[in-house]
């Protein structure tokens, strides 16, 4: 299986400011036929006979979202028709798992926006936003159930326990500006790249691929979701608020370390507005406003593009073992995450 530690210390390729920028990914018609299928099971999955859940559900269902692991998932399968069935099954099983640790987070993070739109807890209060994740995870059991299958049971259940200690890490590394690069990685991986992972690694299963093949599926997953989140932290400070749907700098507002951050503290640039800030001794838009124009400022931005185009050309390396019908969606899909906008 291929390493999944590179040198994050600093540059290895260059930073093009002006490389093309992808619209919203399209995927094959099949592919998109085959998601609003899913898109249809789980409108109806969540129904409930209680009308503010009901309500709070179809709220987090209508939100704007990229329904990308329920394609990673169909992807990886090669989009088998004799299995759509199951695929549909564990593609609601990934999604419903991803919403309810979306809403689960927003409450922890005290978020008022996610994607443009008024989270759960800031629309209905903590209690509610609480309640409404707990149904949701509910509804995993469910899936699982449907689907009857021992490994992806194991799964999954191993993947909620490694997105909540990659809460748990968030939570107890917050405010330090003594986090290192690696506590950053293991946090991303627990939290973001596992989920993604699990759902290439479910969707190889299903399509009955080799060990080999599911192996590689994985370690792609695993890597494009490093790659989704090394590029959020860096939308984060540099993107359009309007676009990003969320203030800027809220990962810094919150004391979160993400790379770009950590890169500039170690740029040889006067650190302390940016440490301010993180440690919560200051919220201050203005003050804000400075530590963020001193990331951006500094080579940080570059220094982690470069470090995501690595983990992009690894994601990328990991398909070369598979055989697919479907490899030029998959390398696509891949580049377009590297440059999206929000």
């Amino acid at each position: 299986m291929l390493s999944c530690r590179l040198d994050p210390k600093g540059p290895s390729s260059g930073f093009d400011p002006l490389r093309e920028r992808l619209s919203s990914f399209d995927f094959p018609p099949e592919i998109r036929h085959n998601l609003s299928l899913i898109e249809q099971r789980f409108q109806q999955i969540v129904n409930s006979k209680v009308d503010l859940v009901e309500e709070t559900s179809g709220y987090i269902l209508n939100s704007p979202g990229k329904r990308l692991r329920p394609a990673l998932v169909l992807l990886a399968a090669d989009n088998r028709a004799e299995a759509l069935e199951k695929l549909i099954l564990w593609g609601l099983t990934v999604e419903l798992t991803h919403t309810a640790s979306l809403v689960h987070d927003d409450l922890l993070d005290r978020a008022p926006l996610r994607r443009g739109q008024p989270t759960l807890n800031a629309k209905w209060g903590d209690e509610i936003a609480l309640l409404v994740g707990d149904f949701f995870f509910a509804k995993v059991a469910s899936t699982l159930a449907a689907l009857d299958d021992s490994r992806l049971i194991s799964l999954i259940a191993e993947t909620i326990g490694s997105v909540c200690e990659g809460e748990t890490f968030e939570l107890i590394n917050a405010h330090r500006p003594d986090v290192t690069v690696e506590d950053y990685l293991r946090r991303v991986e627990l939290k973001t790249a596992t989920l993604l992972a699990t759902s290439c690694q479910g969707g190889a299963i299903l399509g009955q691929r080799s060990e080999e093949e599911v192996a590689a599926f994985r370690q792609y997953g695993h890597y494009l979701g490093l790659v989704f989140q090394v590029v959020d932290d860096i939308l984060d400070v540099t993107a359009d608020e309007a676009k990003l749907g969320k203030a800027v700098g809220t990962d810094l507002r919150q004391g979160l370390a993400t790379l770009p951050i950590l890169y500039a503290l170690n740029d040889g640039i006067n650190p302390a507005p940016i440490v301010a800030v993180l440690e919560a001794r200051t919220q201050r838009e203005e003050d804000v406003l400075e530590a963020l124009d001193l990331v951006r400022r500094s080579t940080a931005i570059e220094r982690a593009y470069d470090y995501a185009n690595e983990l992009n050309a690894r994601a990328r390396e990991c398909l070369a073992s598979i055989r697919s019908s479907y490899r030029d969606t998959l390398e696509a899909l891949t580049r377009d995450l590297l440059v999206r906008e929000h």
